[in-house]
């Protein structure tokens, strides 16, 4: 699709991994990958990424519904602060509406989960 709008890629191989894997905190098991989703709304999958621009660079927080593969909520910001990722999730929630049982962040890339707790549901 990009080749057909004539978009190109540029790859850096330093910068594939994102996760530091020398780091000495715990990392914690996947459980989305033994989930059979049948529907929309039974599991979301986020990530955030950066956008250069020409004179500083943006990040983007995105929510999809893992079953639809579609965009449900997304944030943009200058910062990495914690209201980016909750702007996405405002929204996704705010759009959705769904039935909230359980929240299970990727907490294998949060150094600190005290310090999110009050933001976020519990299991």
């Amino acid at each position: 699709m990009m080749r057909d709008d004539n978009l190109l890629t540029i790859r850096h191989p330093e910068l594939l991994c994102a996760t530091d894997q020398a780091s000495e905190l715990e990392v914690y098991l996947n459980f989305a990958s033994r989930l059979k989703v049948g529907g929309p709304n039974q599991l979301w999958i986020a990530d955030i990424t950066y956008i250069r621009l020409t004179t500083e660079f943006v990040y983007l927080a995105v929510v999809l519904d893992a079953f639809s593969r579609k965009v449900v909520g997304w944030s943009l910001d200058r910062t990495l602060q914690v209201r980016l990722p909750l702007g996405a999730l405002r929204q996704t929630i705010s759009s959705r509406q769904p039935c909230l049982r359980g929240l299970h962040p990727d907490a294998s890339r949060v150094p600190d989960n005290s310090k999110h707790e009050s933001a976020g549901a519990s299991t």
